[in-house]
This record gives C-alpha cells, structure tokens and sequence, in this order.
C-alpha cells in the first residue's frame, strides 16, 4: 500500500480482514438456507388423475429462509380430458403454505364437446399455469400446488407434464 503511513496500512489491512469474515459469514449462513425448490417432470408417461370433488396435490416444494422473505410460486402444467363424456369441465389451481387454506391462483375449462366433434381432435388439452407470491417468515415453509375438478362429471382429467418451483426472494 504506497503512499499510506505504517498506521494506516494497519487501519487498511483490520479494515479488509473484518470484510472478509464478513463476507465468509454471509456465504455459511446462505449455505444453511433453502433457497430455491422446484420439480419437473418431463415424462409423458407421468399422469395424475383429477376428478370429482377430490383435491390433488400435484407437487409440493420446501424452502427454509433465515430471514423474513417473499417467495415466488409458479407452476405449469396440462390437463387433458381424455373423453368428451361428463364435460365440458372446469380445473381450479390453487397453491397452500404450510397445510393453511389453499388460494386460488386460475380456473380452466377443458373438455368442450366441439374440439373432439368439430375440430377432430382425439381430446381436449389445456394449459394450467399460475404464479403467487407468498411472504414468510424465517424458517421452513412448504407449499403445496393443489388442483380440483370443480364442475363437469368427467372421471377422465388428466394432469401431464407438472413442473413448479419456490424462490425466495429477500425482502
């Protein structure tokens, strides 16, 4: 360090020592946290089923804050009805935190009679993505995606292709 006297190299050198426990401090405790959760699933082959009035969890991810913070869900996904019968129907998208009421993010309709009889298609498919933003204290915190058939009596809605993810956001 030219140009500085003895005391000020000492005052300079305390100075950079203290920002770097600073720094290895912050980088520990970032490495306890839970950041950043999320779930892909790119097997056609990977289908859950939902119908009636029966809620199905369709994922569920877990992040673990050390501060109070915001977390970001989003999700996306399609529901398909495989046969015209019982429909047209409804699919409602919700996301819980923590097993406490469900908010409702979007609602679908999906199993028009007129895709199978007038465009030809062998059945109905729609997207159900959605996002939400939770804010939560320090500590563990799970989110559930939750989606429920709330109209039409089709036992043939088919969710494919689920992916979600949880990112915690600072405040």
């Amino acid at each position: 360090m030219p140009g500085l006297n003895r005391h000020q190299r000492i005052r300079c050198s305390v100075f950079a020592l203290g920002a770097a426990v600073c720094l290895l401090e912050t980088v520990s405790a970032l490495a306890d946290e839970k950041t950043f959760d999320y779930l892909n699933t790119t097997s056609s082959h990977v289908t859950t089923f939902v119908s009636d009035a029966e809620t199905v969890e369709v994922s569920k991810l877990t992040v673990e804050p050390s501060v109070s913070s915001k977390v970001l869900i989003q999700f996306s996904s399609t529901v398909s009805a495989e046969s015209a019968d019982g429909c047209p129907c409804s699919v409602r998208a919700m996301v819980s935190m923590d097993g406490g009421e469900p908010r409702i993010v979007k609602r679908i309709n999906v199993g028009s009679p007129a895709v199978v009889s007038l465009q030809k298609y062998p059945f109905d498919r729609q997207a159900l993505d959605g996002s939400s933003v939770f804010e939560v204290t320090p500590g563990k915190h799970t989110f559930s995606i939750l989606f429920k058939q709330v109209s039409g009596s089709s036992k043939k809605l088919e969710i494919n292709y689920p992916n979600a993810q949880a990112m915690v956001f600072g405040n």
